[in-house]
C-alpha cells in the first residue's frame, strides 16, 4: 500500500485545517458574544421587572387606601343620617335604617362565611394529602 501524499495534498490539507480552525474560532467569539449579550438582556429584563413590581404596589397601595376612604365616606354619611333621623326626631326612619344595616351585614358575613366554607372544603377535596 502506499500513499500518494504529494506537497500539493498536504498544501491543501493544511489550508483547510487552518480553515476550519479560523471557523471554530470565529464561532467561539460569537457564541462568547451571544452570551454577553443574553446576560445584558437579563440584567435590563430585571430591572424592567424591578420597576413593574415597583409600580403595582404603589398601585394596590392607592388602591387600598381609596377603598377605605371611600368606606369611611359612605359610613359617615350613614352615620349622619341616623343622627339626623333621631336629632329631628324620626326615631322610626333611625331604627329602620339601622336594621336594614344589620340585615345587610348579617347578610353579607353568612354569604362569605358559606363561601369561605365551600372554598375551603373544595381545595381539600381536590388537594393531595401529605
Amino acid at each position: 500500500m502506499s500513499t500518494n501524499l504529494t506537497p500539493d495534498l498536504l498544501k491543501t490539507f493544511l489550508n483547510n485545517q487552518t480553515r476550519e480552525l479560523e471557523i471554530r474560532a470565529e464561532q467561539l467569539a460569537l457564541q462568547k458574544q451571544k452570551g454577553e449579550h443574553g446576560f445584558e438582556f437579563g440584567k435590563v429584563a430585571l430591572k424592567a421587572k424591578v420597576e413593574d413590581r415597583k409600580l403595582h404596589r404603589d398601585h394596590t397601595l392607592k388602591v387600598r387606601i381609596y377603598t377605605y376612604l371611600f368606606i369611611g365616606i359612605i359610613v359617615m354619611l350613614v352615620f349622619a343620617t341616623i343622627f339626623y333621623a333621631m336629632y329631628s326626631g324620626n326615631k322610626d326612619i333611625a331604627m329602620e335604617i339601622i336594621k336594614a344595616i344589620v340585615y345587610l351585614l348579617g347578610g353579607g358575613l353568612g354569604g362569605y362565611g358559606v363561601a369561605k366554607a365551600s372554598k375551603s372544603k373544595f381545595t381539600e377535596d381536590n388537594s393531595p394529602k401529605e
